[in-house]
């Protein structure tokens, strides 16, 4: 069978390394090919006004669709979240692919009524989160059967060092509990370690997601102690009434550093 993996180019920054070692362990099983989404050539400067998840989205619709050849037994498309989704823009793509594959990393209570509007307007064969407890409410809201695959993390990236090895002290990426990160700062500060945290946004990247990831992975692995907090403590509004399990905690757990924070 002949599997694609479809992959948009536009979607850049470190938090989009582990989409990239999902893709890529999709070609290894697979053999899959990688096809890159074509730019969209009807106006682009538009475009960024009327992305996924915006009030002005849903006039999507009305925008002219481009042509996409793709032909294959089985087309994977994996996004972090529905936001990403660009698919609407093309047509023909789904026309000759067999079975279609749809992966979605964050599947939120707020990102519900974005992911109904997308698969109202195509057809996956295969749909599938990475949040578990998820899996009832798309079913309900979609009419479509949904499958969970937990998120995961590439061993060759995310691996245990010696002690000795490990310069960083204490480090936290990503969600940060800001009363336990000033703590930990001025402790740091007091007695001479290293703390390491994101000081940065993703809008700016000047290196491609997969070389992102790379720092961030021999970082977290040259780390003592990490620090994780669940997406219901950071951001409750957002998580709802679901507990997600990110890659933060597997990425830490295979890299043999010790978790403190709070478990999800």
């Amino acid at each position: 069978m002949k599997h694609v993996v479809i992959k948009d180019d536009r979607l850049n920054g470190w938090e989009y390394g582990m989409l990239r070692s999902f893709e890529m362990a999709i070609v290894e099983e697979t053999g899959a090919s990688v096809f890159e989404i074509p730019k969209y050539e009807f106006v682009p400067g538009l475009l960024p006004h009327f992305g996924q998840g915006m009030k002005r989205g849903v006039y999507r619709k009305y925008f002219p669709k481009q042509e996409m050849k793709l032909e294959c037994d089985v087309a994977w498309c994996i996004l972090m979240g529905p936001e990403n989704y660009r698919l609407d823009l093309y047509t023909q793509w789904d026309k000759t692919c067999k079975i279609k594959i749809l992966y979605f990393f964050d599947t939120l209570p707020g990102q519900y009524p974005l992911i109904k509007r997308i698969l109202s307007n195509h057809s996956w064969d295969i749909l599938i989160t990475s949040f578990n407890d998820a899996v009832d409410d798309l079913e309900k809201i979609t009419g479509r059967k949904w499958h969970c695959v937990e998120q995961a993390v590439d061993k060759r990236l995310f691996h245990p060092v010696s002690f000795n090895e490990r310069k960083i002290q204490f480090s936290a990426y990503g969600r940060k509990y800001p009363v336990f990160h000033q703590v930990l700062k001025d402790f740091c500060g007091s007695n001479g370690l290293y703390y390491d945290y994101t000081t940065h946004d993703a809008k700016h990247p000047v290196e491609d997601a997969t070389e992102l990831y790379r720092q961030y992975a021999w970082h977290l692995s040259h780390s003592v102690f990490t620090v994780s907090w669940p997406v219901e403590l950071t951001s409750p509004a957002r998580a709802g009434h679901l507990h997600p399990i990110t890659c933060r905690w597997f990425e830490a757990a295979a890299s043999g550093t010790a978790i403190i924070g709070k478990q999800p």
